[in-house]
């Protein structure tokens, strides 16, 4: 959760919502306005937080057995995100942390303007489902191949057709990005060798955005 703090003297989010890889959950009333007490963001290091936000305002919760009854604060609009993260995850087991963040992202009423208030807003669940169920993230596509694998250091990105610009991103296991590059221009080529001798041994996640679509390999580094 966010936190409550935008009404006192902080104001902003609190350990350990500003963590790496750790979805942020702000909060919001039914007419989806941020709530008055919801921490606002970026992190320390300027990422965009919250990530996302949820109902935390007048949320009915039971208090005991026999006695229900409404509550506020962010600690209450959490549940509700991690509820549909859990949901997700298990419909979808194959999915990466990473991918999964990204989903909620992607599929949420304020993915194209962001802010230290809303984060990228409300996700929706249905899109975010059908998103992770490779209607649009393809794993493994014919389209791109990435060998060997395992790999000890240099992997080979094959395309089947020249992709024109390509964006690549590396992440852990865990959802940590390592790298990321940008080729402006790869018209006619269709070979790219890419460095993981500094990786560690383990598994990682090549994931390729092109002209054509978002591809996703996994990868085993051995080695040192």
């Amino acid at each position: 959760s966010a936190g409550n703090e935008r009404d006192k003297e902080w104001m902003r989010i609190t350990a350990p919502s500003d963590g790496d890889s750790i979805i942020c959950a702000g909060a919001v009333d039914r007419d989806k306005q941020i709530s008055y007490f919801s921490s606002a963001g970026p992190s320390a290091d300027g990422r965009i937080k919250p990530d996302n936000v949820a109902l935390g305002v007048n949320v009915i919760v039971q208090i005991s057995v026999s006695y229900v009854s409404s509550s506020s604060g962010t600690s209450f609009s959490c549940p509700i995100l991690s509820g549909m993260a859990a949901c997700i995850m298990q419909a979808v087991p194959n999915a990466a942390p990473w991918e999964l963040t990204d989903a909620l992202h992607r599929t949420a009423d304020r993915f194209l303007m962001p802010d230290s208030l809303y984060g990228y807003g409300i996700p929706d669940m249905n899109k975010t489902l059908l998103l992770l169920q490779n209607k649009h993230l393809r794993e493994q596509s014919a389209a791109t191949l990435a060998k060997p694998n395992p790999t000890s250091g240099i992997v080979e990105i094959l395309f089947k057709d020249p992709p024109g610009k390509i964006y690549i991103e590396i992440y852990s296991a865990s959802g940590t990005i390592i790298s990321k590059k940008n080729y402006a221009d790869y018209s006619g080529r269709d070979l790219i060798l890419y460095d993981l001798n500094s990786c560690r041994q383990g598994i990682y996640f090549i994931r390729l955005t092109t002209g054509t679509g978002i591809y996703l390999h996994k990868i085993i580094k051995t080695g040192p």
